[in-house]
């Protein structure tokens, strides 16, 4: 019977979704992207990946807000999505975005997480071009949603924005990679530049690098949000033979490795499943 219930309302979120207008824009990263899965991912895990829209059906409440799912990456095991919301009528300052890594479902295909204590799940339906999605609160079902494909987010207007200010650093000593040194690791010395969703501007200087560990200092600067304020840390890195770069930290914790071209430098945040990304390039 439950899933009977859940079934009609699904049917009937579709009905007010095809006859709602054009949703208005929701907050998105700067970075968003859909990458192509490989030939590795299961094929019925392929058709997840892409960007999602639609609105939430708040049960015995109506249409409550809008939601966009971006499934950028389709891993074997995981997936990385962006999450964002808003345009609810109740709560006209509640919108937002995360990105974070969650679980695949398999028969059908979808992806799932929590946050706190709710959980969040999406599966594909029959047809491939919607999702059904759910959130429970721990076991009280809050909101269902049909979600159509949109197309990907487009790439972000180029805006020109000031270099944000750095604290004051301490004097660095870069010094060579030894010899016979992988170049997967021997290209991070040296000083990196970017933005973290390309939002929060940082800076990364490695020292020093061996086959063990490796010396850096890293930097960021003030939250464009004012959470809070810019400083820096010199911490001592493991080199990842994972990853073919360097990591450090439990929560969150930070990777960092070389891409293939050896031009830029691919970072990683996570904290609980939340992720934060960056693309660096060699600082002038």
């Amino acid at each position: 019977m439950r899933y009977s219930i859940i079934a009609m309302l699904f049917a009937m979120t579709a009905a007010v979704i095809g006859c709602a207008g054009q949703m208005n824009a929701l907050p998105l990263p700067q970075d968003a992207q859909v990458t192509v899965p490989g030939a590795n991912v299961a094929k019925e895990l392929v058709a997840l990946s892409g960007s999602w829209k639609g609105s939430w059906l708040v049960p015995g409440a109506g249409v409550g807000y809008d939601g966009v799912l971006i499934v950028e990456q389709v891993n074997p095991d995981t997936a990385t999505i962006v999450y964002a919301w808003g345009n609810n009528p109740w709560k006209p300052n509640d919108s937002g975005w995360y990105r974070r890594r969650v679980d695949l479902l398999q028969s059908p295909a979808g992806v799932e997480w929590k946050t706190g204590t709710f959980k969040f799940s999406f599966r594909l339906n029959s047809d491939g071009s919607t999702l059904s999605g759910t959130i429970y609160n721990e076991s009280t079902l809050t909101s269902l949603i049909t979600m159509s494909r949109s197309t990907a987010p487009p790439p972000p207007t180029p805006r020109t924005v000031a270099r944000p200010a750095m604290p004051p650093l301490p004097v660095v000593n870069i010094v060579s990679a030894p010899p016979g040194l992988p170049v997967e690791l021997a290209g991070l010395v040296g000083t990196w530049e970017g933005s973290w969703d390309g939002e929060l501007f940082c800076r990364l200087v490695v020292e020093h690098i061996d086959g063990r560990s490796a010396q850096v200092v890293y930097a960021w600067a003030d939250d464009p949000r004012g959470t809070f304020k810019g400083d820096y840390q010199r911490r001592e890195a493991m080199v990842s033979a994972e990853v073919r770069g360097i990591t450090w930290g439990d929560k969150p914790r930070i990777t960092f490795r070389l891409s293939p071209d050896r031009k830029k430098l691919l970072g990683e945040w996570e904290n609980d499943g939340r992720l934060s990304l960056i693309t660096m390039t060699k600082a002038k």
